[in-house]
């Protein structure tokens, strides 16, 4: 899936034709796939990913079709919903991990990250929130503020957008949200800034920059790599050394200026 984001990305930086509606089933799939045999979670070799590439899936559906209503979020989210008498429920999973809690996280990662600099991904997420709504006789407490969060993340980036969206809603619905909203802080902080949307945005310009091209990020990007990951880097070569110094400091040096007046009280002594 982030795969062919970036490939996506990087057609459409060298002004080439979109990719054929094909690849909107196939991803299509890929996300029903990843939700239901894998439960949107990707076990890695250091630690486990919620939501893996998901996100970058569904922003590649979103930007294929030009359009925030996605059918595949929506069912997903009905799904999530289906539960008797609440929100579905998986075996012998966290509460974190349950569908319904995943899916709020995967609104908020398109409607933070990517949407900080993407409105159709804000209005991906925007989208979402009201499927959910459509389900909200069925929250918990903890659903209300899942879903608040997402909305009080975004109000920091788009309060405008964010105020138009909560003064659509029926009254008692927006009186609810802001309930929960009045009492999350919110906490960004310059990852949401250099997070998934920049990220994806830097390696598909690097991959479909022509290769051999001189002082293009392709090559900048190669420089970068050894010095950063290297076992000398600067950075914390520098910072090794400089906590040394505060553990061990360093032995003072004998002095190799003479005793004067030892050394005159001898010569008189002569």
């Amino acid at each position: 899936m982030y795969r062919m984001r970036l490939i996506q990305l990087g057609r459409k930086l060298l002004n080439r034709k979109p990719l054929d509606r094909l690849w909107t089933t196939r991803m299509e799939a890929a996300i029903q796939f990843f939700f239901h045999d894998q439960h949107g979670v990707w076990d890695g070799i250091h630690q486990t990913n919620l939501l893996g590439a998901m996100p970058f899936g569904v922003a590649f559906v979103a930007h294929q079709e030009n359009t925030s209503e996605l059918s595949v979020l929506k069912a997903l989210i009905n799904e999530a919903c289906t539960g008797n008498p609440g929100m579905l429920l998986w075996p012998d999973t966290l509460p974190e991990r349950q569908p319904g809690a995943l899916l709020m996280l995967l609104l908020e990662l398109i409607g933070v990250e990517f949407g900080v600099f993407d409105h159709l991904s804000r209005e991906v997420a925007f989208f979402g929130v009201s499927c959910f709504l459509e389900h909200s006789s069925k929250f918990d407490k903890d659903l209300w503020d899942r879903l608040a969060k997402i909305l009080v993340r975004m109000n920091v980036y788009a309060p405008d957008q964010v105020a138009e969206y909560l003064a659509k809603k029926p009254n008692e619905v927006e009186d609810v949200l802001q309930s929960h909203m009045s009492v999350i802080l919110p906490e960004e902080k310059v990852g949401s800034l250099l997070g998934a949307g920049r990220s994806e945005t830097f390696f598909a310009s690097v991959f479909a920059e022509p290769a051999g091209k001189e002082d293009g990020l392709r090559r900048a990007w190669q420089n970068f790599l050894p010095t950063f990951l290297g076992p000398r880097d600067p950075f914390q070569h520098g910072m090794q050394t400089l906590l040394h110094l505060f553990q061990d400091p360093p032995p003072v040096q004998p002095s190799n200026r003479v005793n004067t007046t030892a050394a005159n009280a001898s010569a008189r002594q002569s």
